[in-house]
């Protein structure tokens, strides 16, 4: 709801070059978005908090977080131009598709050369930076006439050899076996009552914390005499007694 109330959805509609119908989706950016500014609040207010010992009330919103995604989109609604607003997308390949952003300049003598065309870089569409952008339809044609056939392995291999930024594009399943995450111990194996499952650490680490995901998912009341004996400080026959009335508290 937030996504279609924020202009998230239209603004992404826009993007597409023949589209007039928002996109379904089932990927919750809102949700993962405002959490993260509520932490980053959080941990600001607490920074406060250390130097002063002044805490104070936090507010924040999906709506307000989403808005913060739209930068560009809310300054072109308040100046309209006719300029070309950025849109990048996937190229074909013989095996599946690649995304070619020749951004800057040095980029973009890189592709004309690993690509075979240097006299790309004296056509008058794509002399300067504001040329490409307002014909990048027609660059990305023209680059598109070299990936179709080819492999996406063997548009990969030439095109970041020549430094010219480019990924394929990947399942969740090829991205989570990326060497590169396997590197950084990006995944984790998670236990719980049910098996062992795999899922994604923080992305970040820190050199004097541990931020990685724990283990273990205890289950439902696994801790609950723990926390009364230590935390609440209940006695042994207490515990014995709540526990003996069952309910949600012991995971009954």
């Amino acid at each position: 709801m937030v996504h279609a109330a924020s202009g998230y959805d239209l603004a992404l509609m826009g993007y597409q070059p023949s589209q007039d119908m928002p996109a379904v989706t089932g990927i919750f950016v809102a949700d993962v978005l405002g959490g993260l500014y509520a932490n980053s609040a959080i941990q600001t207010a607490l920074f406060q908090r250390e130097r002063t010992g002044l805490g104070q009330r936090i507010d924040t919103t999906l709506i307000e977080s989403m808005l913060n995604l739209l930068i560009y989109e809310m300054q072109f609604e308040q100046q309209p131009s006719e300029a070309r607003r950025p849109r990048y997308g996937p190229l074909r390949t013989l095996d599946g598709f690649v995304i070619v952003l020749p951004i800057n300049a040095n980029n973009f003598m890189n592709l004309c050369e690993a690509v075979g065309h240097p006299e790309w870089a004296d056509d008058p569409l794509f002399k300067t930076p504001g040329d490409r952008i307002r014909n990048w339809d027609q660059l990305m044609a023209r680059v598109q006439d070299w990936t179709a056939v080819r492999s996406v392995e063997d548009c990969e291999a030439v095109l970041l050899g020549r430094g010219v930024p480019t990924s394929r594009y990947q399942t969740i399943g090829e991205a989570m076996a990326d060497p590169q995450l396997a590197h950084r111990g990006s995944l984790v194996d998670v236990e719980d009552a049910a098996g062992t499952f795999r899922v994604v650490n923080p992305p970040f680490t820190m050199s004097g914390a541990v931020t990685c995901v724990r283990a273990h998912v205890p289950g439902l009341g696994e801790h609950t005499e723990q926390v009364l004996r230590d935390t609440a400080g209940f006695s042994t026959a207490r515990i014995s007694e709540l526990r003996g009335q069952g309910g949600v508290l012991f995971g009954a």
